[in-house]
């Protein structure tokens, strides 16, 4: 009797493979000491003894306008930085890591009390504009809920938000 298993490595072979949670935030940790794009947003470990990987830190550039004219209002976040605390916990990358700015902002997806961004917000109110935390996969990563977020942070109806004085929650 033939066995539809098959081999490691053949077509037939019925063995998922899921790239384990430390060598998925490896590869992000590598990504990010590389540097990536244009500088805009970055991300390393809060502790680079932190062995579980768990606590990073996140730093979003304010969008700012390209080709500034005089008719064009400027971004209420342009020329600000904000720094973020991100936890990837036991279940990432099933689950999306914890998001919680540490730089006071006015941004609808955050809880202004605590900084904490609102996954169920997100996910029921402004869901075209964070894709990646309502759509969360295992492909996904910490640059890419940075880049959504500042891509949130220079759409056309929020960047006119009046922000709070640049101060630490």
């Amino acid at each position: 009797m033939r066995s539809n298993l098959g081999t490691i490595g053949s077509p037939n072979a019925d063995i998922s493979s899921e790239v384990p949670r430390n060598f998925k935030l490896l590869d992000e940790l590598e990504l990010s000491e590389k540097g990536f794009g244009d500088g805009t947003i970055s991300w390393g470990l809060c502790d680079s003894s932190d062995t579980t990987l768990t606590h990073w830190n996140g730093i979003i550039m304010g969008p700012f306008k390209v080709f500034p004219t005089y008719w064009t209002p400027k971004s209420a976040y342009e020329d600000n930085t904000y720094s973020l605390a991100i936890e990837c916990g036991s279940k990432y990358p099933q689950k999306p890591p914890l998001v919680k700015f540490r730089t006071k902002i006015n941004l609808k997806c955050v809880r202004m009390e605590t900084g904490e961004v609102r996954t169920d917000y997100i996910s029921q109110v402004i869901t075209s504009e964070v894709p990646t935390l309502r759509n969360w996969n295992r492909k996904c990563g910490i640059k890419d809920v940075l880049l959504d977020i500042r891509n949130l942070m220079a759409h056309s109806k929020i960047k006119k938000n009046q922000q709070p004085p640049p101060e630490l929650y």
